[in-house]
């Protein structure tokens, strides 16, 4: 089923003034009843909200909100902040930013994949009155045995493929390769990948920032990157 867009596009003040006194974030608003919002945050850190628009289909019970977190995609890039700026809090911040500019930060459901469960998970723990489901998709609540898993993981495949993930943006030819090799046995086994989904990777090699200075404060990647 298809679902045209709502609403979408905004302009929030920003959450603290760390940041520039205008952001432009990209969200996008599927509707089709009068529900509380579902809000879904994607993964990453650094992709784009695309790979998840099959979740579109689920506007038949609750309006679907997709945004791009801050540094990502269509939203604001911040190339020249330093890997300190780059916190959790800072997203925290963002989301907690949006829902309020939304007006839904009373009554609304969250939806995180991967790193984006890691941030819906943080956001739980402040026991957010508005919050009324978190769902977690392919999220993990332990990064060393994230860790342990993929390292269990990348021993099934060649040798290249391990050293392609683990030499990360520093060779991105062969970074993304390897990326392409692993994610189609444990990301998307659908071939060829969907529009969507490649458009999400195009927007993290294009602009890795995120991704890269993240890992710095508050994830221990064996291969750089959560998905």
């Amino acid at each position: 089923m298809g679902f045209d867009p709502w609403r979408s596009g905004i302009d929030l003040e920003p959450p603290t003034v760390r940041l520039p006194s205008l952001l432009s974030f990209e969200f996008t608003e599927y509707s089709r009843v009068s529900a509380p919002r579902r809000v879904v945050v994607h993964g990453g850190p650094g992709l784009s909200h695309d790979y998840l628009l099959p979740l579109k289909d689920l506007a038949t019970t609750r309006p679907v909100i997709f945004y791009d977190q801050i540094g990502s995609a269509r939203s604001t890039h911040l190339r020249d902040k330093p890997e300190s700026f780059f916190t959790m809090d800072l997203f925290l911040s963002e989301l907690n930013n949006l829902l309020t500019t939304l007006g839904i930060s009373n009554d609304y459901d969250l939806l995180g994949h991967s790193w984006g469960g890691m941030l819906g998970s943080e956001l739980a723990v402040t026991k957010p009155p508005g919050l009324n489901k978190l769902i977690l998709s392919d999220s993990l609540a332990s990064m060393e045995l994230w860790s342990k898993s993929q390292i269990q993981q990348l021993a099934e495949f060649p040798k290249e493929v391990e050293e392609g993930l683990r030499a990360g943006f520093d060779d991105v030819p062969k970074y993304r390769a390897a990326m392409g090799v692993f994610f189609a046995v444990h990301g998307c086994t659908v071939k060829p990948w969907p529009r969507d989904m490649n458009t999400s990777f195009e927007y993290l090699f294009e602009d890795p920032t995120v991704s890269i200075k993240t890992s710095v404060n508050f994830t221990h990647f064996c291969f750089g990157h959560v998905l």
